[in-house]
């Protein structure tokens, strides 16, 4: 996760969107995405009609539970806000049975669909982050 120290003088504020660029060896605030900003991660989020639960656990990259209705958000691998959507997705995917175990030493997921079960993809997606307040359409 990049950590953005503002300066003194900047115009951006808390949870606005930086576009970063990449400078020597670190990276550095360029210029504020106006009107752009954060998602905020809600405490719950209902999917295939049933209410999951949303845990922060900042030692975690993220994961979901069938079992227990939960989705595991932490910032090991970004921004959880990021994470959200993909475990969202990923969710979607698993649901609509095109997730399939591939490498198991490394959890490498394999995902095939065609372009049918793309549009249930996306449709099922779209309607979760609209049901949920993640996306205004």
């Amino acid at each position: 996760m990049i950590k953005i120290k503002m300066r003194k003088n900047s115009k951006a504020k808390k949870g606005d969107l930086i576009a970063l660029t990449k400078k020597g060896l670190g990276f550095k605030a360029q210029k504020k995405i106006s009107g752009v900003k954060l998602m905020k991660i809600p405490k719950k989020i209902k999917m295939f009609g049933f209410d999951w639960k949303v845990v922060i656990n900042k030692e975690s990259g993220g994961s979901y539970n069938w079992i227990k209705k939960e989705i595991i958000l932490g910032n090991k691998y970004g921004e959880a806000s990021n994470i959200l959507v993909h475990e969202i997705l990923e969710a979607v995917l698993g649901y609509q049975h095109c997730r399939f175990y591939g490498n198991e030493e490394n959890q490498e997921y394999q995902f095939i669909f065609n372009h049918t079960q793309l549009c249930n993809i996306g449709q099922e997606f779209a309607n979760i982050l609209k049901d949920n307040s993640l996306l205004n359409l």
